[in-house]
């Protein structure tokens, strides 16, 4: 006959189960807000970058 586990242990096991999945799920959230914020950042700042760089580009130029 299968050895049966005690429902205290089960429950034991399932709750730390959980404690395990919130805690990994509080970690992890923070870098995907913080990795989707970068993305949206350097997609809005690539033509003020590139606008950056022709300016000074053309100062160089006309300093020279």
């Amino acid at each position: 006959m299968k050895k049966q586990i005690n429902p205290s242990i089960k429950a034991q096991i399932i709750r730390s189960a959980f404690y395990l999945l919130l805690l990994v799920a509080v970690c992890a959230i923070p870098f995907a807000l913080a990795q989707r914020n970068t993305t949206k950042r350097s997609i809005a700042l690539q033509p003020a970058v590139a606008a950056k760089m022709h300016v000074s580009a053309s100062a160089r130029d006309t300093a020279d």
